[in-house]
């Protein structure tokens, strides 16, 4: 009896100090038309372009997925070093454009876990 009671104890210790840390994924939003960099880009208070969000130096961790809004993002340098992917993608019912996109060293090491869905890139002409 003991050890079932020890065993359901630890696996009870196990959820509650493991759950906390996978939830802590974030949803960004990037909208190049009514974002601003002063907000803290949650879906009503959405930054601005791709190209900005990443020239204002913001970091994301394993898991956080970015959502671009319709209008054009600019030339965006994705950097950032992640432990898990990191996902930049189209909000539902958005067509966001880039003019360029490109993957760039931060803090001295390669951009890593970076995964970029869906997106539309074409030149400005």
């Amino acid at each position: 009896m003991k050890t079932t009671f020890h065993s359901h104890f630890t696996i009870l210790l196990l959820t509650f100090c493991i759950v906390p840390f996978l939830g802590q994924a974030t949803n960004y939003y990037s909208d190049p038309v009514a974002g601003n960099m002063n907000n803290v880009g949650s879906s009503s208070k959405p930054w601005a372009g791709l190209s900005s969000v990443f020239a204002a130096n913001k970091t994301f961790v394993a898991g956080d997925t970015l959502f671009l809004r319709n209008g054009n993002h600019g030339f965006a340098t994705v950097k950032g070093v992640n432990t898990g992917f990191v996902v930049i993608t189209p909000d539902a019912g958005h067509q966001p454009v880039l003019t360029r996109l490109a993957f760039s060293a931060f803090s001295g090491l390669q951009t890593s876990f970076m995964k970029v869905e869906k997106l539309t890139i074409q030149s400005e002409s």
